[in-house]
């Protein structure tokens, strides 16, 4: 037994040691690849905007605030396309065919059963994880217009300062954050009711599997390893494939 431990210690840390550089590796050149493209798409967004007429910036959907989130916000979403947030796919979708593989070699009949719920246990990981997105960007998109309105008393502080404007500038500004508040409640009340539902299918998830595996227990169709094996080479394998698909629709923004 100790000897056993041992070899599989080893392989352990030879495991860790590769997955640290291939990890490493990955990660840094396609996050280099991503940021280079990146940049070069604000320079030309950059160079489209100076290009424009004047009339181009009189619009109110194209205040300062609205052009430089354009800038920041709109052009790194070709990071997603090219990045880390690709290779998080290309490994979520190869762990989810292995441990198909795997739960079916372990026990068809469990297989099938946790595969057909995998889809539950994944739409609520990819749920989560997309609240957790959706709410930084939405408080971002909320305040570009407060945002400009900012930047443009400040560029004008002179006039501010000559004309004394200073209760208009507040009261412009305290209006335009009455919006992003009322959105920010809202979304608080929907994120608290989505964030328990998925928990409440993940854990239901969890529930059926266990039920149906110690009834296959108790009909000696299989033992416990195998039981966990099956059940938990699929469960972090949805888990995986729901995180991934939260960047499809930050992906489909970028195309």
């Amino acid at each position: 037994l100790r000897r056993e431990v041992v070899f599989w210690s080893i392989c352990l840390f030879i495991v860790s040691v590769v997955g640290y550089f291939t990890n490493a590796g990955q990660v840094g050149f396609m996050t280099a690849v991503g940021e280079r493209i990146t940049t070069k798409v604000r320079v030309d967004l950059l160079k489209a905007m100076l290009r424009q007429d004047i009339s181009f910036f009189d619009r109110p959907s194209n205040s300062v605030g609205a052009l430089m989130s354009q800038l920041g916000g709109d052009a790194g979403l070709v990071q997603l396309t090219t990045g880390a947030a690709l290779g998080a796919i290309v490994n979520s979708m190869t762990a989810m065919l292995y441990g198909i593989v795997i739960a079916f070699l372990a026990n068809w009949k469990l297989a099938a059963v946790v595969l057909a719920a995998v889809p539950l246990l994944g739409a609520a990981q990819a749920l989560q994880m997309q609240l957790i997105t959706a709410g930084e960007k939405g408080v971002s998109e909320d305040f570009a217009s407060s945002t400009g309105e900012f930047n443009e008393a400040v560029h004008g502080i002179r006039e501010v300062h000559a004309f004394s404007l200073y209760p208009l500038a507040e009261q412009s500004y305290a209006t335009l954050l009455k919006m992003p508040f009322k959105n920010a409640q809202r979304t608080a009340a929907a994120m608290g009711g989505t964030m328990g539902m998925a928990q409440l299918i993940t854990f239901g998830f969890y529930a059926l599997c266990f039920w149906y595996g110690g009834k296959l227990i108790d009909d000696g169709e299989m033992n416990f390893y195998e039981f966990m094996k099956g059940l938990f080479v699929l469960a972090f394998a949805g888990s995986g494939a729901g995180q991934a698909a939260t960047f499809a629709g930050d992906q489909a923004k970028a195309k």
